[in-house]
């Protein structure tokens, strides 16, 4: 199946709505690179955002948007949430950093560990992909090890050595239970120190280790594998993996950026019922806030610990960061398990809608939902929940329909990731559903390009 963008031309009506937003992009074009202060915000149509509230977006030219993106997860209370902009304004308002320590960090740490009761000490960083080599750093300074094993699929921030066989990376060879490795930065070299495994398969993963295991410092996973999945590993694997990594001496990693205080207060650790080494965690608990954590045992800590790796940063726990996190901590208290229960039920709903419109268009497509993230994946119903067959998907047709929802006022990550939070309702649902059976309809159904039923 294609796999390639939709050509500009087709989005010239939807251009006319946004002749602000087109003309910003130009300019900024001319002093940012492509435009994008991330690659994670490219799309085919660029829309420049005015104003954000709520469930809702405005853009430059006035249009409104239901907020799918949401900051790619962050913005689980939905966009400037007020208590945590109270909060964050009674911080600003006393300092904006602090060369020593303030109360907040361990008012922070206290209550992020009571909702982990696995883990016994906690650290500071920025963004996920801070945590995220914060963690290895720590896990190779415990174990004296180098070697780091990751899953095909799975993403860890775009750092290396994590920054490889990441979801929309193509597939590559596997030998055994090792993945040949291919850097998401198309030809720069392969980072040392990082293997590839196989997600999914526990004999492979044995096998695997029986060769490299006492090299391995650590094993780091993405329970749900969002990006590229959304679904929740095979009974028994992860508990299987952290066995055969103890046993040769390595930790285990749990990557929660996406997943810690989003599906539950517990994170993903908490739905599974696992006890990693290390966790990391950002996005939801800083509403969007520049915040992240990581948790581990007092074992896993040791090299923190005893000093021999330092954890360093001018803005680690900044005060308003810290505020923030408290905030949403506070409405996480607040909502309790009926706020998790209703935004989980809109999506499994949303889910269900998306399902019902495709298959009153005729269209194949497979839909994954997680607690408040739902996944839609296009070109056959029958794709089994592993990396190398939903890479298969017509990422094309997932594009073209998200860019096609703009003008039905819905905001959605090209990729087909729709996250929600606690301030959509039942009538958002409705427009999104509307929006993605209309966008189907102007592709034509079935009979559209890049479509094929089975």
């Amino acid at each position: 199946m294609s796999n390639q963008r939709t050509t500009v031309d087709t989005y010239g009506d939807l251009r006319g709505r946004l002749p602000k937003s087109s003309g910003y992009h130009d300019r900024v074009s001319r002093v940012i690179p492509l435009g994008l202060a991330s690659r994670a915000r490219n799309r085919d149509v660029q829309v420049t955002m005015d104003n954000a509230s709520g469930a809702y977006l405005t853009d430059i030219d006035g249009n409104r948007y239901v907020d799918c993106f949401l900051a790619l997860g962050p913005m689980f209370f939905g966009n400037s949430p007020r208590p945590v902009i109270d909060a964050v304004t009674d911080s600003i308002n006393t300092a904006l950093q602090f060369s020593g320590q303030n109360l907040n960090e361990a008012r922070l740490a206290e209550r992020v560990l009571a909702l982990q009761p696995w883990a016994d000490k906690l650290t500071f960083a920025n963004t996920g992909s801070e945590a995220v080599q914060s963690a290895l750093r720590i896990a190779r300074g415990t174990t004296g090890r180098n070697v780091i094993v990751k899953f095909e699929g799975h993403y860890h921030g775009w750092i290396d050595p994590v920054f490889v066989n990441t979801p929309g990376t193509p597939l590559t060879a596997h030998h055994g239970g090792k993945v040949e490795i291919a850097h998401t930065n198309h030809g720069l070299a392969v980072p040392g120190n990082i293997v590839v495994a196989n997600w999914g398969d526990l004999d492979s993963f044995t096998q695997l280790m029986a060769e490299i295991g006492d090299q391995v410092a650590a094993v780091i996973i993405e329970a749900s594998v969002s990006g590229a999945g959304n679904y929740l590993p095979p009974p028994g694997l992860m508990e299987g993996i952290k066995s055969v990594t103890h046993k040769h001496g390595g930790l285990v990693i749990l990557d929660e950026v996406i997943t810690g205080f989003r599906f539950a207060p517990g994170g993903i650790a908490s739905i599974l019922d696992f006890q990693p080494d290390l966790a990391t965690y950002a996005k939801a608990i800083g509403s969007g806030f520049p915040i992240a954590l990581v948790a581990g045992t007092d074992a896993a800590m040791e090299s923190v610990l005893d000093g021999r790796v330092t954890i360093g940063g001018t803005y680690n726990a900044t005060p308003s960061s810290v505020a923030a996190a408290l905030a949403v901590l506070d409405m996480i208290e607040d909502g309790g398990n009926a706020m998790y229960a209703r935004v989980n039920g809109l999506a499994k709903r949303l889910a269900t809608g998306f399902e019902q419109a495709a298959a009153d268009m005729s269209v194949p497509i497979k839909v994954n939902h997680l607690a408040s993230l739902v996944k839609v994946f296009f070109g056959r119903t029958d794709f089994k929940n592993s990396y190398s067959d939903l890479i298969t998907s017509d990422s094309a047709a997932m594009a073209d329909v998200s860019e096609r929802m703009l003008a039905h006022g819905t905001y959605v990550a090209p990729k087909g990731m729709f996250f929600l939070s606690t301030e959509h309702t039942e009538r958002d649902i409705d427009t999104i559903i509307r929006g993605f059976h209309s966008a189907l309809e102007e592709r034509g159904g079935a009979g559209s390009h890049g479509l094929r039923t089975r």
